[in-house]
């Protein structure tokens, strides 16, 4: 990893601008996959920065969108908000129908993740709205992660299974790296845990292992794959697999930033397996 980030940062000397934004997002995805969570936003915000210059305001909102997720990620739930206030504004400059779908979808989970609950439904059902009002219904997978959210939120747990489940099949074959395939086998496979399903965990953890491109933008989950595979590999008592989860996500994780409560939990753990 050491030497790819090293070819990225090249780009960054680039007099082509457009490289700059290539390498800042590539850079930002590979911090996530090592949970360098802090320097991802700074790549993050340093791209966005240089799209107003160049006076791009589709690739800034992306941008935006982006580092509004690795706010929550890092606990600065207020700022993800004012990120996202941002691309509101955006949306409503450029009059795309797109893009306020996107920041529709966006409210809801980030009201959800702020236990700001009848927000998230309201935005919820202002999404389901607008996407049976468009061309692309199974769009509709956005409502019901969302719905899952919030009922994984209120321990629903059959409740956010039936949801995460139905949207499942309605996501596109893996053709870019902002596909949300790792985000949605996430949320499934945390659904499952929290109901005891420990089998029906490690497939959805699996799942996200076999990803090729629809993973890259979701690093960090696919790193907590093998803590998570570990995890449950030691509850059912095949300890010399959970060991070389356990390790495999620490060395992905070797320089993440202090105080993640994984990398905490997998040390202490493989100490116990080592005894």
């Amino acid at each position: 990893m050491k030497k790819a980030e090293q070819e990225y940062q090249k780009t960054l000397g680039s007099q082509e601008k457009a490289a700059h934004l290539y390498g800042r997002s590539s850079l930002s995805a590979l911090y996530l996959l090592q949970g360098r969570l802090k320097e991802s936003a700074q790549q993050l915000e340093l791209a966005r920065e240089l799209t107003k210059k160049l006076g791009d305001k589709s690739t800034e909102f992306g941008f935006l969108r982006y580092l509004a997720s690795i706010y929550v990620k890092t606990g600065k739930a207020e700022k993800a908000w004012q990120t996202l206030e941002e691309t509101d504004r955006i949306a409503a400059e450029t009059n795309s129908f797109t893009q306020r779908k996107s920041y529709v979808y966006d409210k809801a989970v980030l009201c959800q993740e702020m236990n700001r609950i009848e927000e998230s439904r309201m935005a919820a059902e202002e999404l389901h709205r607008m996407i049976l009002g468009s061309l692309n219904q199974k769009e509709i997978r956005y409502y019901d992660y969302v719905m899952g959210n919030i009922e994984l939120g209120q321990k629903n747990f059959s409740g956010a299974i039936e949801h995460y489940q139905k949207a499942l099949p309605l996501l596109p074959h893996q053709y870019a790296t902002n596909n949300e395939h790792a985000l949605f086998y996430d949320a499934l496979a945390s659904a499952h845990y929290q109901a005891g399903q420990l089998e029906a965990v490690q497939k959805e953890y699996e799942d996200i292992q076999s990803l090729t491109i629809a993973r890259l933008y979701y690093g960090d989950i696919y790193a907590k794959s093998f803590y998570w595979l570990g995890k449950i590999h030691d509850q059912k008592g095949e300890f010399q697999i959970a060991k070389d989860y356990f390790l495999k996500f620490l060395d992905l994780f070797k320089n993440a930033d202090p105080g993640l409560p994984e990398v905490e939990d997998a040390r202490k753990r493989l100490a116990g397996l080592k005894d």
